[in-house]
């Protein structure tokens, strides 16, 4: 796993700070960019790419997968959001992220049904969620 980064919220847009080490957060100014979906748990904000914590969604080159981008995009689309980074692996920061109304956008995704759970990450933060889901046969569920 990547160094441990500071826990401090990451306010995107406008960009407050880019977290870039658990020793610093240097200040910018503000800027009007919004998120750009890569995939169905990946963000990219102001130059940095940005893995939703403690979830998983297809890969990208599937059917499904696009369904999880479109459902993210879809999520985020004009709004800011907040992130509160909790490590760095690679080049990616894995972050849990809200939106404006403090929605976790892992845990919708999760609920609506368009990405899991991912025990190995997150503690079964969202299982609950998925299992809700599953159940209701929302998002990837409709099709199993």
């Amino acid at each position: 796993m990547g160094r441990k980064i500071s826990r401090v919220a990451w306010v995107i847009i406008p960009l407050i700070g880019a977290c870039t080490d658990a020793t610093s957060v240097p200040v910018a100014d503000e800027v009007e960019t919004l998120p750009r979906t890569l995939n169905g748990n990946t963000l990219m904000v102001a130059g940095e790419k940005v893995r939703l914590w403690g979830i998983a969604a297809p890969s990208q080159d599937t059917e499904a997968g696009s369904q999880a981008a479109e459902a993210l995009e879809a999520l985020v689309a004009d709004h800011a959001i907040a992130c509160d980074p909790q490590y760095r692996s690679d080049e990616v920061l894995v972050a849990i992220c809200w939106l404006p109304d403090g929605s976790d956008i892992g845990a919708e995704l999760v609920r609506l049904g368009w990405a899991f759970d991912e025990p190995s990450l997150s503690t079964r933060a969202y299982d609950v969620l998925e299992d809700e889901a599953a159940s209701n046969r929302r998002g990837l569920w409709a099709v199993q």
